[in-house]
């Protein structure tokens, strides 16, 4: 008898049976016999090449199925004609290592208590190889076993006396008959992993567990509600996404529902915690480990950023907290994580965290909050019973902290590892500073690396404090004793809470700065004080007020406290006769605020006469109020110099363009400081120094840093040109007077982007509130094959027009126009772009010319980066999921509206009956497939070019194919530039093939008409490539195959992404062939998950978006009504 039987399952292995074999003659243990049942059916060979290694080893058998069993019946029979000690699992296509057999004999001679052992696996795929994590111990594999099978089924070894003893056999009617059996075993028998790579796994060879896919993932998560029910939970159908596989994440769905994802998730996750410490089925430290694995899976699927810190680094005892860090949390999910991480990462580890849940946080970050307090004794949770509010939040914090000192910190911010060690160092040696912070550094969009530089001495940030709130709360932390002493709770009713607190801590303590950047502040996010910009200037007013009469017993009169704003540059608004006035007002406070200090010596000479410098030369010349100037005199602090009009100090500052970025960009625009740059370079000294350099002395490092250089100095000129246009429109914009009618200037190009404007125009001729003009802008930039044929587009749809150079625009004085295209330096003159139409004062409106598909970082460029885009009054979108990536990567997301997109409004009012009759006359009643193809296109990934189209090639043998299919009529639809792309002679020779073959075809018309919407409502059947036809295609209710390049898989966008994966999938020339056999057949078993992806991603599909927008212009205008 043989201590090892090896069970080996074939159905039609030829290709990988000697090498099966072969691993296992090559086992270093050899006491083993090999049982191979062959399956009833199986006929490529295989069968006779294993009774040919029979024949030559004694140990080898084959059993022969007389009927189809199936996987599990025939494992089934091989273990019941085993006779070993041990059962060994064997796959045809998984070999095994040479050690396998001999380390878990081993193991398992010395651990007689364990029934079945697997070992790690190497998953071998297509696209490379990689190491399967799984747990190892007994306890934290029954854990993850609840979520899937985290046993490599190749690798398994087990008792055949304990199998035959408990009448174990694997289920037949069961998809995945290894997890089911195990899970089934595990509560009774202990199951183990070596951690040792001891297999190779092959997945996505056509072997079998990839054929089953969905079916298998369906078998999986009904093995994990069955195996729920030991601990008395119930999981319904609808929720089966709470018991998706590890490797199998829902990240769709976890995207699209993300606040009820994580809600549930953590429901049943504390349910198993609860009903575990009931039932005691797996050890409570085992199935924490594993639950906090789990979590991480659920926050990963909704691409949470965390750090994966181990289970073991958790404190799950409880230490006296010397610090109490304070944290309010409202719908903060998609940054708490990072944020709380970065406490944990602390050097310092006496602390406790303080976490206030705001009342009805309904996005699951106060879930997220309860997972860490579950694992970590330090972190509390308060969930507050009502709303309350950031103030008083932050006061309950206060109220509960056990710390000698309290430290604050935002959920959208991070602290760097050696915060608090230093901070506490620092308060525990200076007992005379009741509040330390740190400087701060801006992460985030348009945070440009700003570094928030607060003053350092006590004496400069009570001075500071005056007129400006320069504190970096987010790093800021004060002795609990202080604050009691002194009652220094956050005021509720301050809109301006943490100015508010600080003003009047430095009236009894010190509060210095430690010039450490220590400190990360995110730009950009939903922080917990948003929306609430008049009230924090009102706000800020008061206690500029407050502190002027109770430091300097200064009465400011109400109608005069806009002179104190610090907040927004309330003399940038002004006109230059009102401004100049104002400024004469505010010389004379500043001069009483100076000689009040004089006597009475509150502030520092020195620190009071820089911040009064800084509040002049902010309010008279919009300069950055974190430059520190220390001027020599009263006198010369507030200068009486000529008064010169703002747009003179613009052209003057051309020189300095950072400089004026600091201006413009920072206090003009800027509600917060998260504007701020401290950038002061100078363009004109960099361009001397370039000029001066000698070139014999230049090496490639100088010419590198060279060329960054004006790279860098060519984006400030843009952040400065676009600065200068919003000016310059709040100077000139064109008001809606009462009576008049809204005057609107749509400006056409492009004959193929009409779709964009066609329901819109229609709605604004109709409604007589607007003067609608249509005026055919004939220019170009680089770009020409797009604009052929523009006018004739006009003429033949009958659509009056007005040619640019013939329209008095500035006569007309548009309150808004309408760009038809995002890209000013391709298609239009420098005089006619988007920041010159601006800058006259008219509204930009951009209506995306496409669909938003791609996600690449080229993408992400011409989304939301062109120049159009940030000159825009109004961005229209599709639906709130696109809109998020706006406000995620432009910097002009106010203009952002999802109403919809009026290109979809053709499809539900469309009264198209037939093609054009000579094509109707070619058709002969065949069922029609329209083929849409993008021109070839390449991006720049990782530094090196890809091409995102579907590859050329393909193409070609397809054009070949389709002749043969004469029984369908073929549309071949090409992008307007495919014909003329022809940069390289790969390109200009494939194009070239697929023109010809077609043209030759009885049953393919080539539809180069300037509107592709004709053929596409008429389509039986549509294979597209990437466009924003693609997502029209999802209208017409047809089958679609999306097609797309094999060798680069182009990231999509969130917005778009579950449509497109309802659609067939195509990479190569067979693929589109099995579609068009899946065509002929009238088969469809995609079209319920395709029209319900399709309402999901355009959610205003309702034929109203053109209508929609235009009373969203309309009232905008109105409402900015002088």
């Amino acid at each position: 008898m043989k201590k090892i039987s090896a069970v080996l399952p074939l159905y039609n292995g030829i290709k990988y049976i000697s090498e099966c074999i072969g691993s296992i003659q090559q086992q270093t243990f050899l006491e083993w016999e090999l049982i191979i049942v062959n399956e009833y059916g199986s006929d490529d060979g295989c069968a006779d090449l294993v009774l040919e290694y029979a024949k030559s080893d004694s140990r080898i058998r084959l059993i022969q199925n007389t009927a189809r069993l199936g996987l599990a019946e025939s494992l089934n029979v091989g273990i019941e004609a085993a006779s070993g000690k041990y059962i060994a699992r064997v796959d045809v296509d998984d070999p095994s290592y040479p050690e396998r057999f001999e380390k878990q004999v081993a193991y398992m001679d010395r651990h007689s208590d364990v029934f079945m052992c697997g070992t790690l696996q190497r998953s071998v795929t297509t696209n490379g190889k990689y190491i399967l994590d799984v747990p190892c111990d007994s306890e934290e594999l029954k854990a993850a076993l609840l979520f899937g099978c985290e046993i490599s089924h190749c690798s398994v070894m087990f008792r055949r006396a304990t199998w035959i003893e408990n009448g174990f056999r694997y289920d037949k009617d069961c998809l995945c008959e290894d997890y089911d059996l195990w899970t089934k075993i595990m509560f009774e028998h202990k199951i183990v992993n070596l951690p040792e790579v001891l297999v190779d796994h092959r997945w996505g060879f056509g072997n079998i567990s990839i054929e089953k896919g969905e079916r298998l993932h369906k078998a999986s998560r009904d093995v994990s509600i069955r195996t729920l029910r030991n601990f008395g939970i119930e999981v319904s159908d609808e929720d089966d996404f709470l018991v998706a596989g590890w490797r199998n994440e829902p990240k769709k769905y976890a995207r699209m529902n993300q606040a009820y994802f994580l809600k549930k998730n953590y429901w049943l996750l504390t349910e198993l915690e609860k009903k575990n410490k009931e039932k005691h089925l797996i050890e409570e430290s085992a199935l924490q480990k594993i639950l906090l694995k789990r979590w991480n899976w659920v926050c990963k699927c909704c691409d949470l950023f965390f750090m994966d810190i181990p289970f073991e680094q958790m404190r799950h005892g409880v230490e006296s907290p010397i610090v109490s860090i304070v944290l309010p949390v409202f719908e903060s999910a998609q940054t708490l994580r990072e944020t709380i991480d970065s406490i944990l990462l602390q050097t310092y580890t006496a602390w406790e965290l303080i976490i206030v849940c705001e009342y009805d946080n309904w996005d699951g970050s106060t879930e997220i909050a309860k997972a860490y307090a579950k694992l970590d004794k330090r972190i509390r949770v308060v969930c507050n019973e009502r709303l309350e509010g950031l103030s008083a939040s932050l006061n309950i914090g206060i109220r509960l902290a056990a710390g000698k000192y309290i430290a604050r910190i935002d959920a959208d911010d991070l602290a760097n590892a050696a915060r608090l060690v230093t901070q506490v160092a620092y308060m525990d040696c200076h007992n005379d500073v009741g509040i330390t912070q740190f400087y701060q550094h801006y992460f985030g969009s348009g945070a440009n690396d700003f570094i928030h530089r607060p003053p350092l001495s006590a004496e400069a940030m009570k001075a500071k404090l005056l007129f400006f709130c320069d504190a970096c709360h987010s790093t800021v932390m004060i002795r609990k004793n202080v604050l009691e002493q002194y009652g220094l709770y956050y005021d509720p009713n301050a809109a301006l809470e943490d100015y508010d607190l600080w003003t009047r801590a430095v009236k009894v303590t010190k509060f210095e700065t430690i010039p450490e950047v220590y400190g990360e502040y995110r730009v950009g996010g939903n922080n917990i004080s948003v929306d609430k910009n008049t009230a924090i200037q009102e706000n800020m007013c008061q206690i500029v007020a407050r502190q002027l009469k109770d430091n300097l017993n200064i009465d400011v009169p109400e109608e005069k406290r806009k002179l104190l704003n610090g907040w927004d540059n309330y003399f940038c608004k002004l006109s230059d006769k009102e401004r100049e006035l104002q400024l004469d007002e505010l010389r004379v406070l500043l001069q009483q605020i100076w000689d009040a200090n004089r006597k009475c010596k509150y502030y520092q000479n020195r620190e009071l006469l820089n911040v009064i410098a800084q509040k002049w030369y902010w309010s008279r010349y919009n300069k950055s109020w974190h430059e520190n100037l220390y001027p020599g005199s009263f006198k010369e602090t507030v200068e009486l110099n000529k008064r010169i009009p703002l747009k003179v100090i613009l052209k003057d500052n051309f020189k300095k363009p950072l400089k004026l970025v600091q201006s413009l960009r920072l206090h003009l625009d800027a509600k917060n400081i998260e504007h701020l740059s401290n950038v002061t370079k100078d363009v004109s000294a960099a361009q001397t120094e370039m000029v001066n350099k000698n070139i014999e002395q230049w090496t490639w490092e100088r010419y590198k840093r060279l060329e960054m250089q004006i790279s860098e100095l060519r984006n400030q000129n843009e952040v400065m040109q676009h600065a200068l246009s919003e000016l310059l429109f709040r100077d000139k914009k064109i008001s809606y007077k009462q009576g008049d009618k809204i005057r609107l200037v749509f400006l056409y190009q492009i004959a193929s982007f009409w779709p964009s404007w066609d329901s819109l125009y229609e709605s604004c001729l109709n409604d007589e509130r607007i003067d609608a003009r249509l005026v055919w802008l004939d220019e170009t930039n680089t770009e020409k094959s797009q604009m052929v044929g523009a006018e004739e587009f006009l003429k033949k749809k009958k659509l009056c027009y007005e040619k640019f150079e013939e329209f008095d625009i500035e006569s007309f004085a548009p309150h808004v126009i309408f760009i038809q295209t995002p890209y000013d330096e391709w298609h239009r003159k420098e005089q006619h772009w988007s920041n010159h139409f601006k800058e006259q004062g008219y509204r930009i409106v951009y209506i995306p010319y496409g669909v938003e598909i791609s996600d690449t970082e080229d993408s992400h460029k011409l989304h939301f980066e062109t120049n159009v885009i940030q000159n825009c009054w109004r961005i229209y979108t599709f639906s709130d999921v696109m809109k998020k990536d706006y406000l995620r990567y432009s910097e002009n997301r106010r203009a952002v509206r999802a109403l919809g997109l009026p290109r979809f409004d053709f499809y539900i009012n469309n009264s198209l009956n037939s093609l054009p009759e000579n094509i109707e006359k070619r058709r002969k009643g065949r069922k029609i497939i329209l083929w849409k193809v993008h021109f070839p296109k390449w991006i720049n990934d990782l530094e090196k070019s890809v091409m995102v189209t579907p590859e050329l090639e393909e193409y070609v043998k397809f054009a070949k194919v389709i002749r043969n299919y004469t029984d369908f009529f073929f549309i071949f639809m090409p992008h307007p530039k495919f014909f003329e792309y022809r940069n390289n002679a790969y390109v200009r020779k494939h194009i070239d093939e697929i023109s010809s073959i077609l043209s030759c075809c009885d049953n393919v018309w080539i539809d180069d008409r300037e509107d592709y919407r004709e053929s596409l409502v008429h389509a039986d059947f549509i294979i597209v490539d990437r466009s924003a036809v693609m997502v029209e295609a999802g209208a017409i209710n047809v089958p679609v195959l999306y097609v797309s390049n094999k060798e680069y898989n182009e990231p999509v966008t969130k917005a778009i992404e579950p449509l497109i994966n309802s659609y067939y999938q195509a990479n190569s020339c067979a693929n589109m062939v099995g579609f068009l056999d899946m065509c002929r057949n009238g088969k469809d078993p995609k079209r319920e998950a395709r029209e319900k992806a399709f309402h999901m991603c355009i959610p205003n599909y309702d034929g109203r978006c053109g209508m929609r927008i235009k009373e969203d212009i309309v009232n905008g205008v109105i409402e900015e009504l002088d």
